[in-house]
């Protein structure tokens, strides 16, 4: 395997669910009614997904339920209990939905707590898509060597999600970075012709892989004077 050149790689991420921040600590001193989704609030099928909120006050630990939307009702669809007055419930996506937490009323130390109702929050199921291109295409090379520079963009974007590159001098790796782009530069030292480079973001969190089929074209029969 021929070394790449990561022009836009993302720094390493953790794997499993420390890669989507499952594991951070949310605590908070006071309660905030707004759930937080990580990675994203639009989610690729079958990827797990967590939603973190607080809920004060941070010296006890207080039930949380987790609530979805059905018709004009909410349905309990889990629970936990809060840690420095943090929570974290993971999902995985099957559907769009509208969720909320809900913490009842506790009674600790001789205070009572009131019960909290959080705010709506829509999470969306989203479909995959991949694009991207490869320089030179239609470029000419009197030489044996040619420098190939690919990019490739995924969305929905994954920070730290790794990609595959198959090309003619073999397989290079490359991540995602903020805005779902990977790119890279490798030496094309198969002559003229014309040629893909197979662009793959790997499985994620339970979503499937995406890939990409980038082409692009060496000619050495005709190389017009700059």
């Amino acid at each position: 395997m021929r070394s790449a050149r990561i022009l836009a790689a993302a720094v390493l991420a953790a794997s499993g669910l420390v890669a989507v921040g499952l594991t951070t600590e949310t605590a908070r001193a006071a309660t905030s009614k707004d759930l937080t989704v990580l990675p994203s609030s639009k989610v690729m099928k079958n990827e797990k997904y967590a939603l973190t909120g607080s809920v004060g006050p941070s010296s006890i630990s207080r039930r949380v339920k987790l609530q979805y939307r059905s018709g004009s009702t909410w349905k309990t669809s889990g629970e936990t209990m809060t840690w420095s007055g943090g929570f974290s419930l993971t999902k995985t996506m099957t559907a769009t939905k509208t969720w909320r937490f809900y913490a009842p009323k506790v009674t600790s130390g001789g205070t009572t707590y009131k019960a909290v109702t959080g705010n709506a929050k829509k999470v969306s199921l989203v479909g995959q898509t991949a694009s991207g291109f490869v320089t030179p295409y239609g470029s000419c090379s009197a030489s044996v060597l040619q420098t190939v520079t690919v990019v490739a963009t995924f969305s929905p974007a994954r920070y730290g999600r790794i990609v595959l590159f198959d090309t003619v001098e073999g397989e290079f790796s490359g991540q995602q970075d903020s805005k779902g782009r990977v790119a890279f530069t490798f030496d094309h030292m198969d002559g003229a012709g014309s040629f893909d480079v197979k662009a793959t973001a790997l499985s994620y969190l339970g979503a499937s892989a995406k890939s990409v089929t980038l082409p692009y074209r060496v000619s050495s029969s005709y190389c017009p004077l700059s």
